[in-house]
């Protein structure tokens, strides 16, 4: 029992004397989902910055190949960011959103990034020529509960 003992403490010593390298660190991942389960995710991801002061959160929100409106992925993203801020509490300095391109399948990513940190770099999939979007422009309000009556400017990320 000693011995593990010297160990865990001389593990600890070495990690205060080489502290990792502070990196991005993927929280979790969202495919086709509806508002119940994008508000657990906010709320999964404000409770990690609250717990984390010198963190902030990205959220990169990608459309899909096919079935989406054109301004879908910013009116998402914006509502994300509406919702850390409006609704639990989140400076607006610590909540970044991106729309970053279109993949096969719509998908969120949510990230905590430490202050000084350089933010997730996107991963589009899909060149947008090839995607199919839906008639009309998406405005949320085929989803209640989720429309925000105003949104907020979102990073649009060069491809």
């Amino acid at each position: 029992m000693s011995q593990s003992l010297v160990i865990c403490l001389l593990a600890t010593s070495v990690a205060i004397c080489f502290p990792a390298q502070l990196q991005s660190e993927k929280l979790m991942e969202l495919g086709k989902y509806n508002c119940e389960d994008e508000m657990s995710k906010l709320d999964y991801l404000a409770v990690q910055l609250q717990g984390n002061p010198d963190t902030y959160g990205y959220i990169v929100v990608y459309g899909g190949r096919r079935g989406m409106q054109r301004g879908e992925i910013e009116v998402r993203a914006a509502r994300m960011r509406r919702y850390l801020i409006e609704t639990r509490g989140i400076s607006s300095d610590r909540i970044e959103v991106a729309a970053g391109g279109f993949r096969e399948k719509l998908t969120v990513e949510f990230w905590r990034v430490p202050r000084g940190v350089k933010p997730p770099t996107v991963t589009p999939g899909v060149d947008p020529k090839n995607v199919k979007f839906k008639k009309g422009k998406f405005d949320g309000r085929e989803e209640p509960g989720c429309f925000p009556d105003k949104l907020p400017v979102v990073n649009k990320i060069p491809l």
